[in-house]
């Protein structure tokens, strides 16, 4: 079920610029996606990458977004009040805007 998920959110982020309208279309962006199980939850992380003029932000959440969503998919049977909370960027560096750190 996560290599799944993980499968499933470095392939959503590849295909970002169908999913998401205006998005723009990225030279092979590298994506990882990490995913930790603790007492009651699931923490699915992402990290996007591109050697390029813009950043990949989109792409990252697209990544987590659908991690989470394949785990809720498959969990519903098991645990239908599952849900997906918090889809937050952390930290952003590069691109036309540079470097950004939530605080």
């Amino acid at each position: 079920m996560l290599d799944e998920a993980r499968l499933a959110g470095i392939q959503a982020a590849k295909l970002t610029p169908q999913l998401i309208p205006l998005c723009h279309v990225l030279t092979s962006p590298t994506v990882s996606v990490r995913i930790s199980v603790t007492a009651g939850a699931i923490e699915v992380e992402s990290q996007a990458e591109v050697v390029g003029p813009t950043g990949v932000e989109m792409e990252a959440l697209t990544a987590c977004a659908y991690a989470g969503l394949a785990l809720i998919a498959a969990l519903r049977r098991f645990h239908p009040e599952a849900t997906l909370e918090d889809l937050t960027l952390w930290e952003k560096s590069g691109g036309r805007s540079g470097s950004w750190i939530r605080t």
